[in-house]
Order: structure tokens, then sequence, then C-alpha cells
């Protein structure tokens, strides 16, 4: 079924807008609005570090894994629309013509 497609793709779209979250922390650091917090205060942001690279290395990743993910299940959903079609050669199609 499509369970398995629908639930990945569910995920991957989570995760991608997560790593875009951390993607725009690790270029421009923080908002404005949460530098008060005390998690945010000992962010300090290191252009090109490896943190960086990773963080936007794996959202560009994922969102090539989103579009898979996407088709496949465009894919397997079409396999379920039945769509009724009539054989060339069939007996009854020739007894419908003889008639």
């Amino acid at each position: 079924g499509l369970q398995f497609p629908v639930v990945l793709l569910a995920a991957l779209v989570l995760i991608q807008v997560a790593l875009g979250g951390a993607t725009w922390v690790a270029k421009y650091g923080w908002p404005e609005f949460f530098a008060d917090y005390a998690f945010a205060a000992p962010h300090t942001i290191q252009a090109k570090s490896l943190l960086q690279g990773l963080v936007v290395t794996s959202h560009v990743a994922t969102g090539s894994l989103v579009l898979a993910a996407s088709v496949t299940t465009f894919a397997r959903s079409l396999r379920l629309v039945r769509v009724p079609s009539v054989a060339l050669g069939s007996s009854a199609l020739m007894m419908e013509l003889a008639t």
C-alpha cells in the first residue's frame, strides 16, 4: 500500500524543515528575538565551519530524498487507480463487433 511511502515522506518533510532552521542558524545566527535565551547565547558563527557544511549538505540531501519519496508515492498511487480497459483481441469485443 501507500502507508510506508506516505509516512516516510511526512518524516522527511519534518526533517527538512528542521534542517532548514538549522541551516539558517548555522549561516546567520539566532534571530534577534532569541538573543535573550540562554541556549542561544553561547552560539557563535564560524564561517565555512565543518558544522555549517554538514548542516547545509544534509538540508540539500534531504531535499533530494523528499523529491524521490514524493515521486515514488505518486507512482505507487497511480497503481491504485483502476482505469477500465478493453483488450482489442478479447472474444467479448469480437462478439460485440460481430452483432
